[in-house]
């Protein structure tokens, strides 16, 4: 975990555990429980060498509440978007990993980069969340990180807690 990460990723934790409470069982980063892989395709390595140690990390912070699982992505800087396509195969159950609960994805990125990246991100998002063949419902949403700016930060953190307190009162969504 980043020097700019793990404080950011606590700060959530702990604003999510004070407006809906403690008590859950978090995981995250690279733990066994929390990466997924697609089948490998030998023809794409060199040599055809193939890794067991080829993974995607599903979530920097990842909680299952209600009928959720609640993921949060953080990127330091520029918005990844690795960071949000590598859900689609994970919302097919197409990854070794499959999803159990509705995904609703919190990503945070320093809006200092460019626009055009969260336009991308929200089009993906939306062909993601309107997928057919997806075997678990995803909501996504971006949210500015504000860097350095710890008042930026909090704001972020409280609008994202916010956003999934209204997709916690909805109806139970489909799986």
């Amino acid at each position: 975990m980043g020097k700019k990460q793990a404080p950011f990723l606590m700060g959530f934790k702990e604003a999510f555990e004070g407006r809906f409470g403690g008590g859950q069982h978090w995981d995250g980063g690279q733990g066994k429980e929390n990466r997924g892989q697609l089948k490998p395709n030998p023809q794409l390595r060199r040599n055809g060498e193939v890794r067991q140690d080829e993974y995607f990390e599903l979530g920097d912070l990842r909680v299952n509440h209600g009928r959720y699982m609640v993921i949060v992505e953080f990127d330091s800087e520029c918005l990844d978007m690795h960071n949000l396509v590598k859900y689609w195969p994970f919302i097919c159950s197409e990854l070794t990993l499959k999803p159990t609960l509705p995904i609703a994805l919190c990503h945070f990125s320093d809006w200092y980069s460019f626009g055009s990246y969260r336009d991308l991100w929200n089009w993906l998002e939306d062909r993601m969340e309107k997928d057919p063949k997806h075997r678990v419902n995803f909501y996504g949403r971006q949210f500015d990180h504000g860097g350095g700016d710890q008042q930026k930060r909090d704001k972020s953190i409280q609008e994202a807690i916010s956003w999934l307190e209204g997709k916690f009162s909805e109806g139970r969504p489909a799986i």
